[in-house]
């Protein structure tokens, strides 16, 4: 197997084990009690964790979907405050509609501030 395969095939492990550990303990995965997340915001917090370079955003959100992660809306995008937002809810089989989100999203990251 060549050092690319090699990597290619870490990194995708890497990842499936924080997804893993995410579903189990998302705040301490996290360090944020969050409930909703933009992918984007995930690929990034998982590539400082595991240091997994190169797993593609659709490869990311196929494992939080078989993890049993949903999208808030039914993946229809959310209007928030930062705009239009397809987010993930971290908390396994809890749906949320799109008003419910947006408030939410809203509500976490004013808090932020």
């Amino acid at each position: 197997m060549t050092e690319t395969l090699e990597n290619y095939w870490s990194a995708r492990l890497q990842a499936r084990d924080w997804i893993l550990a995410l579903r189990e303990k998302p705040r301490e995965v996290l360090g944020s009690t969050f409930v909703l997340w933009r992918l984007s915001e995930l690929q990034e917090r998982m590539e400082q964790a595991t240091g997994a370079r190169g797993v593609h955003a659709h490869a990311l959100a196929r494992m939080l979907k078989a993890a049993g992660f949903n999208k808030a809306s039914n993946g229809a995008g959310v209007r928030t405050v930062d705009g239009q937002a397809r987010l993930w809810i971290l908390r396994p089989g809890v749906m949320m509609t799109h008003e419910q989100a947006a408030q939410l999203y809203d509500r976490e990251r004013e808090a932020m501030i």
